[in-house]
């Protein structure tokens, strides 16, 4: 199974789950973030550490650095947007639902159309077309989620046009974010971060585009 396959089926088991955290208590939203930040960064090391022999090299130690900067503001981004007192759980979802649409689209897309290979050393199964359908797919889930109907405060006024801007570059965040955990792992000679999801790997391979994606968002709410 390809590793965007896990991920779409990953998105639908693990969703219900993030659901329930997200919108029935605040403090457990936050629990589940936190042991996400806690299992990603051992997932992290131990990838770093996985072909290490006596000593780890000086690339080892500034990707070591860079893989725990990079998770743990990924951890505040998502507790950051968490936090504004009433769009909050909405704008989580809005991030989240742009990153499983991207996926979901991408696979069947790639499925259908196939074609050119994105990274073909990286990630072999990632194609343009997939790219682009992940694209379009986030456009329309984020499209439906702005408008008035979800009462996301944040969006009142922005245009329908920039609110598929904000689609598009978190659909490329999510690619992204996905083919650069993926190369560090081909870099090491790994093939998941790790098994805490029996037959889908780690969590830091289930949240590896929405790490970026997250980031990007928070960003972005600071100009909007």
């Amino acid at each position: 199974m390809s590793s965007l396959a896990k991920r779409t089926i990953s998105a639908a088991i693990l969703m219900p789950v993030f659901l329930i955290a997200l919108f029935i208590n605040n403090w457990l939203f936050y629990i589940v973030i936190l042991l996400m930040l806690i299992i990603a960064w051992r997932e992290w090391y131990f990838l770093i550490l996985s072909k290490a022999e006596d000593k780890i090299k000086n690339t080892d130690k500034k990707l070591l650095i860079f893989g725990f900067v990079y998770i743990g503001l990924f951890a505040l981004a998502q507790a950051w947007i968490f936090s504004h007192k009433i769009d909050g759980a909405w704008l989580i979802l809005f991030v989240c639902a742009a990153v499983w649409a991207t996926d979901i689209f991408a696979y069947f897309a790639g499925k259908a159309i196939g074609g050119a290979k994105m990274a073909p050393k990286i990630s072999p199964n990632k194609t343009w077309a997939g790219l682009i359908g992940g694209v379009f797919g986030s456009v329309i889930v984020t499209s439906i989620l702005a408008m008035p109907q979800f009462s996301i405060s944040i969006f009142t006024g922005i245009s329908i046009y920039m609110v598929a801007i904000i689609g598009i570059i978190l659909a490329i965040a999510d690619q992204t974010g996905d083919l650069l955990i993926s190369a560090v792992k081909r870099k090491y000679g790994v093939k998941d971060t790790g098994n805490i999801i029996p037959g889908h790997g780690g969590i830091l391979d289930r949240i590896d585009g929405l790490i970026l994606s997250s980031i990007l968002f928070a960003i972005i709410l600071l100009f909007i």
